[in-house]
């Protein structure tokens, strides 16, 4: 083989830097689709119950169905497999989730249980802080964390879900017509959510699941209580 070619074939590690600017990529990836489909679940407040109830049921099934594919040991488990790697699909999933349901299962899973627990309004609110808060968090946090936390968090990350969450509730709070009271219940749901996004993953629990269930069950409860 000519000593160029070789030399073409030669593959170079690569420093921390690029391999950093590599994740938050697979990051912003990841992050655009767990804000579009939280977001879209502001159309609960406009359309029939049973319409958005069979919508996400079905899109559960299919999801469930695809996971009992891609991690079983078939034959076509493995030709999905590698339709993943070689689309890139893959390069976007989280080491963990190689060997489990991804994070995106448990997000449509908590949207039918969600359904079920929480008032129209106070689960669009909880899905939004999901979709924006944690996505602001996981970005900060790879971007510019500097003061790590436990389970691979960072001080940065869990300031920037606290600080969005807030944004979050100030916005709906004034779009819906709420007063000072929502705002405080908003700030303590937030602040729970903040520390079940921090710790959800020590106990084996997905953040795609805890943080709506927590967020939107202190609003409930502190609105029944009030």
């Amino acid at each position: 083989m000519p000593q160029e070619l070789k030399n073409s074939l030669v593959t170079y590690p690569l420093n921390s830097q690029q391999t950093n600017a590599i994740e938050l990529k697979h990051e912003f990836v990841r992050k655009a689709i767990h804000v579009l489909f939280p977001s879209s679940l502001v159309l609960v407040l406009y359309l029939p119950y049973h319409v958005v109830a069979l919508s996400l049921g079905g899109i559960l099934v299919c999801m469930l169905l695809f996971e009992y594919i891609r991690l079983g040991h078939s034959f076509i488990s493995m030709r999905v497999r590698g339709i993943l790697r070689q689309s890139g699909m893959a390069s976007i999933l989280r080491s963990h989730e190689a060997q489990r349901y991804t994070g995106a299962t448990f997000l449509v899973l908590s949207a039918c249980i969600c359904l079920v627990l929480l008032s129209p309004r106070i689960y669009v609110l909880s899905y939004l802080v999901l979709g924006w808060a944690d996505t602001a968090a996981a970005l900060v946090g790879r971007a510019v964390g500097r003061h790590p936390l436990p389970n691979g968090k960072t001080l940065e990350g869990s300031i920037a879900f606290f600080a969005v969450a807030m944004m979050v509730v100030s916005i709906c709070g004034g779009i819906w017509g709420y007063n000072e009271a929502f705002l405080v219940m908003g700030s303590l749901a937030a602040a729970v959510a903040t520390f079940v996004e921090l710790g959800a993953h020590r106990y084996g629990i997905d953040d795609n699941l805890a943080v709506p269930l927590a967020f939107g069950l202190v609003c409930e409860g502190l609105i029944y209580l009030l």
